[in-house]
């Protein structure tokens, strides 16, 4: 571990530290943040409402990341969803998840919806 103070050699690290210290800085983080969390919670409801066999979850309500069984491989690839396998009562299923970042709007999520939606009539 460097014994220095962290950013102490780097000239751009404190104002960069500063900028984001500030209070509007603090407040569009606030911003986001809620923004996030309200969207992650918006993409829960309308999977669970939508497609309750998907088996959405979330870890709490802090989280931002939803996962859900794995949708069709066009899906995974136009979303980039990141995939796993879990064993689920001693059975291997595939998993997807999403998360939901500052960028990401309920116009955004409803369009992943209804992609969902069309690849299950598909």
């Amino acid at each position: 571990v460097p014994g220095t103070i962290t950013c102490s050699r780097d000239a751009v690290k404190p104002a960069e530290f500063h900028h984001f210290t500030t209070p509007p800085a603090i407040a569009r983080m606030r911003t986001d943040a809620r923004a996030m969390l309200d969207n992650a919670g918006y993409l829960l409801k309308q999977l669970h409402a939508r497609f309750p066999e998907r088996s959405a979850t979330r870890a709490n309500s802090l989280s931002n990341t939803i996962f859900f069984k794995c949708p069709s491989d066009v899906i995974v690839r136009k979303y980039s969803l990141a995939t796993m396998h879990l064993s689920v009562q001693g059975r291997r299923e595939n998993f997807a998840h999403v998360v939901v970042m500052p960028h990401v709007t309920r116009s955004v999520l409803d369009r992943f919806l209804d992609d969902l939606d069309g690849s299950r009539a598909a």
